[in-house]
């Protein structure tokens, strides 16, 4: 199973060769990790912007997989289900150690003064803006690289040519 590694996926789903064993532990963890995902509280519970991020997600989940599966060809694509759940593995490792952290300097830069009130007993961070807004970019870099590489995948490998015979 790989974590960071997509090239080696990317040949064996052009050339056909990844079994659906092999393919196994990727659904796995993925369903595993939207399950968990789902149980992680947001900032604001019961708001209206706990809400729209709700929505948002929705939509750019579906937007996203139709997305991916178009960029495999559509009609004429093979074998999307198992190139979105093991590629979408690998790339959703990519993009979070990359975007996280990013994420995580935007959210404190932007809520943090607010929270400097030495007054203050109870921190209310109103952030609900920024939580739909990190989510959605994180949502549309994720689905916009998993197609690309998605896409990598649509053409069979030639077999490998021998060079031309040198006078």
């Amino acid at each position: 199973m790989y974590f960071i590694r997509y090239q080696p996926l990317k040949d064996q789903l052009r050339s056909r060769t990844l079994t659906e064993r092999e393919a196994l532990p990727y659904i796995v963890v993925f369903a595993a990790a939207a399950s968990i995902v789902t149980l992680l509280p947001s900032t604001v519970q019961n708001s209206v912007w706990a809400w729209a991020n709700i929505g948002v997600t929705i939509l750019l989940t579906v937007a996203g997989v139709i997305y991916s599966y178009f960029k495999n060809g559509g009609r004429d694509g093979f074998d999307f289900i198992q190139k979105f759940i093991v590629l979408g593995w690998v790339v959703g490792i990519r993009v979070s150690l990359t975007l996280v952290p990013v994420m995580m300097v935007i959210f404190f830069a932007i809520a943090w003064p607010q929270v400097t009130d030495d007054s203050a007993t109870e921190v209310n961070m109103p952030t609900g803006w920024l939580d739909v807004l990190l989510t959605a970019s994180f949502q549309v870099i994720m689905y916009q690289r998993l197609g690309k590489h998605i896409g990598d995948t649509t053409t069979h490998i030639s077999a490998p040519t021998s060079p031309p015979d040198l006078p």
